[in-house]
C-alpha cells in the first residue's frame, strides 16, 4: 500500500505516554490514514482528533475488518549501508 491511503473500519490498540502514566487506546471501528514514511493518523471518532503515531513503536496494532495486519504491510525497515 501506498503513502496516502485511507482505510476505514480498522481497530487500533496504541499506547500513549503521559507524564506520570501511560493510557492504553483501544479503538474498535476508526479511519486510519497512511501519512508518511512509518506514519499513520489515526482519527478518535468520538473526540473529533486525530492522532499521528509511528508504525515502529513498542506497541502498535492496527487490523482491518478482513483481517489485514496494517502495521506489517505499511512498515518500511531501515536500510543500513
Amino acid at each position: 500500500m501506498a503513502i496516502g491511503d485511507v482505510v476505514p473500519g480498522c481497530s487500533v490498540v496504541f499506547r500513549e505516554w503521559r507524564p506520570h502514566w501511560v493510557n492504553v487506546w483501544r479503538i474498535k471501528s476508526t479511519t486510519v490514514e497512511h501519512v508518511g514514511r512509518n506514519r499513520v493518523m489515526i482519527q478518535h471518532p468520538k473526540k473529533g482528533t486525530a492522532v499521528r503515531k509511528s508504525l515502529t513503536a513498542k506497541r502498535i496494532e492496527i487490523v482491518t475488518r478482513g483481517g489485514r495486519d496494517l502495521v506489517a504491510e505499511w512498515r518500511e525497515v531501515p536500510v543500513l549501508r
